[in-house]
């Protein structure tokens, strides 16, 4: 008889599903409790807002799991289908990553005011492969690559926190940027400052948000004081 506890045939595979769609409802049902007890109580939001992030990685981690289940099957001839269908489907599957990635740990949210290179909007709708901002033109989609790429500046937001991205010219290595930023107290380190190599060129992306009270323009005049070079657009060409 066959196993049905082991993943490496089909009846396994099916369990596995199965088991999985099961867990991924039952932390819905248990968000949908949350949210009809007491929507007011501090805590229960907190919860709520764990239990989202939970559902966010829930979905692509059982996934690969199913996936290593079909390769469990027939190593050699599923990993290579898989293979194949990854190279013609990168795009999809980059754009997909960096979307958990942002929904998990950007302060991005539906309704928030962004500017992302010549588009400003608000953003109205997260989709699996990129955002919907909408403007005074009308929706436009931008993916979650160009997002990354072309960095973004939150024009408004309920807590007044901003996120912005400057474009640095610096002889310092990026780990030497990193430790000077982690030592200087105008950060906002709820959301660290992200540094980016720009590809063709030795200059940095610098993606940041500032503790309240402080400006644009006091953390300019430190990276002056450094020589840093600043500029607001990506002067590179490539």
């Amino acid at each position: 008889m066959e196993n049905t506890l082991t993943l490496d045939s089909w009846l396994g595979l099916r369990n596995l599903i199965v088991l999985l769609f099961a867990g991924y409802w039952l932390i819905r049902l248990l968000e949908f409790l949350l949210k009809k007890i007491i929507l007011t109580n501090r805590g229960n939001k907190k919860i709520l807002k764990i239990l989202n992030k939970i559902i966010l990685l829930y979905q692509p981690i059982g996934l690969l799991l199913v996936l290593l289940g079909f390769i469990s099957i027939n190593y050699v001839v599923h990993s290579i289908f898989l293979v194949f269908i990854g190279a013609i489907s990168y795009y999809y599957i980059k754009n997909y990553v960096g979307g958990v990635i942002y929904k998990v740990n950007s302060i991005l949210d539906k309704g928030v005011s962004v500017t992302i290179a010549d588009i400003t909007g608000d953003i109205k709708k997260f989709l699996p492969f990129g955002i919907i901002v909408n403007t005074e033109k009308g929706d436009n989609f931008i993916s979650y690559s160009k997002l990354d790429k072309s960095g973004y500046t939150i024009n408004s937001k309920n807590d007044t926190i901003l996120r912005q991205t400057l474009y640095l010219k610096t002889p310092y290595s990026k780990p030497e940027l990193l430790d000077m930023f982690f030592d200087n107290p105008i950060f906002n380190f709820k959301e660290a400052p992200i540094v980016s190599e720009i590809p063709g060129s030795e200059n940095y992306k610098l993606q940041y948000t500032l503790e309240k009270g402080i400006s644009s323009e006091n953390l300019i005049s430190f990276l002056k004081e450094q020589n840093i070079e600043t500029s607001l657009i990506n002067n590179t060409t490539e």
